[in-house]
């Protein structure tokens, strides 16, 4: 209705004073660097537990699991891996002395691999060596000391087998009964 002119100065002003927006370049506020937790350390120090003494990697960790039947159980584990790691899991063998039979009872827990004559602490032993899961490999010792049963796993991902191997290696190795 003819009233443009009027408010045209207005119209004018509020134009001119517009400004548009633009998008602030995008920054991270949080920078997210993975770190991978250490191989197992070449430093082995002394643990004992029930009846026995091992030397394990000083960057491990020991928990005590419940383990079904065990009188007690040790876990010696690093934060890299939870498939790495070595258990050693202890029986009352007081009514079941035969190390034999005890071990071609427990041959079906193996994938019933033929279990290997060897010796744990410098005492009668047998060991399986298989693959519970794939790309992990496992060793599994059984010797009697006294009236116990002594069961040693040993587990490590295969893909990092050159870490963790020679350090259980020498662990079992380190073994002793007390």
């Amino acid at each position: 209705g003819g009233t443009f002119e009027h408010y045209k100065p207005a119209f004018e002003q509020i134009i001119n004073s517009v400004t548009l927006a633009s998008m602030p370049k995008q920054q991270l506020d949080t920078i997210k660097k993975v770190v991978e937790a250490p191989p197992p350390s070449q430093n082995l120090i002394s643990y004992s537990g029930d009846g026995f003494s091992i030397k394990i990697s000083d960057n491990f960790d020991v928990r005590n699991p419940q383990v079904s039947g065990a009188l007690k159980s040790y876990q010696y584990i690093g934060e890299r891996r939870l498939d790495c790691d070595i258990r050693i899991d202890i029986f009352d063998a007081s009514k079941q002395k035969n190390l034999d039979k005890i071990v071609q009872d427990n041959k079906g827990k193996h994938k019933n691999v033929e279990p290997k004559a060897t010796t744990l602490g410098g005492t009668k032993a047998y060991l399986f060596e298989y693959s519970p899961v794939a790309n992990v490999k496992s060793k599994v010792y059984y010797a009697i000391h006294k009236d116990k049963l002594y069961r040693v796993t040993v587990n490590w991902f295969a893909g990092e087998e050159q870490s963790y191997k020679p350090i259980f290696d020498k662990s079992i190795a380190s073994f002793k009964f007390q």
